[in-house]
């Protein structure tokens, strides 16, 4: 909805900055940057005390930055299907029918940006893309008690 990418890119740390304070710990499910310098740029512009970054498929640049061991401090790559043990999630960039430990009542949390994919609490499938989000992080204890609510 965005009539250029500096808007957008402005409009998402805003909101970002809004909702994640400088003690929460974020997981974004890929494509956070298209090139090295903006992404760098945008992660020391927001709020956070940990940020893991998962790899989607236009995450490049991210993998560019850990290579050449720019990232900055408290931000870290991780790999597909991370489960949250605490919470009972697993995490993906991509859209999922199985994931690990759905047999175990985890939610698969994914961050795929179609809209095809969406939310469904029967099946505890979570879509957290900002696209499908008002281009807004979530609160996964917000969305989960939501969904128990619904379902």
């Amino acid at each position: 909805p965005y009539a250029n990418v500096d808007k957008m890119t402005s409009d998402i740390i805003e909101n970002w900055n809004n909702i994640v304070s400088a003690n929460d710990t974020v997981y974004h499910l890929g494509n956070f940057g298209w090139d090295p310098k903006t992404a760098y740029d945008c992660i020391l512009k927001l709020n956070y005390r940990k940020l893991y970054i998962m790899v989607g498929e236009n995450d490049q640049p991210i993998l560019d930055l850990k290579r050449k061991g720019t990232l900055p401090q408290g931000v870290e790559i991780i790999e597909p299907y991370h489960t949250i043990d605490s919470l009972n999630l697993t995490l993906n960039y991509w859209p999922m029918g199985e994931w690990p430990k759905k047999n175990k009542k985890y939610y698969g949390v994914i961050g795929y940006p179609s809209r095809k994919y969406k939310t469904v609490p029967k099946k505890r499938i979570i879509n957290c893309s900002i696209d499908q989000c008002n281009f807004k992080p979530q609160d996964i204890n917000s969305l989960i008690d939501l969904l128990k609510e619904i379902s």
